[in-house]
């Protein structure tokens, strides 16, 4: 089961927060906006709403969806998902069993450079 753990970014001070569970004293000061998606990379650094990861496992997903995509919540279908710079989407859920070839290389706030043609 997942964790049920957030992050928030810290606009005056330009710094992630975190990571931090609801109720906690850092969830009274900060926005809980960053959900954990219960996925690590292949470093294990975990996977956050909001974070940007690489790709680079052909034979799993196919060239299509080899690239960097931001990790976001679907509310439509209520889990995960990564969104590449085209604006295709695709099911983090299918991924979960994949973490040894993504790497999570920034996030939207820090590294917003990265999600640019």
């Amino acid at each position: 089961m997942r964790e049920n753990k957030f992050r928030a970014w810290d606009k005056e001070n330009n710094k992630m927060i975190g990571p931090f569970e609801v109720g906690s004293e850092l969830s009274m000061l900060w926005k809980p906006e960053m959900q954990y998606t219960g996925l690590k990379d292949k470093s294990k650094k975990e996977v956050y709403e909001g974070d940007i990861i690489k790709t680079e496992e052909r034979q799993t997903w196919g060239d299509d969806k080899i690239g960097i995509y931001k990790v976001k919540w679907n509310n439509e279908r209520f889990r995960f998902a990564v969104v590449n710079k085209e604006g295709h989407e695709w099911s983090l859920r299918k991924i979960q069993d994949t973490s040894n070839w993504i790497e999570r290389i920034g996030n939207m706030h820090s590294n917003p450079e990265l999600l640019k043609g």
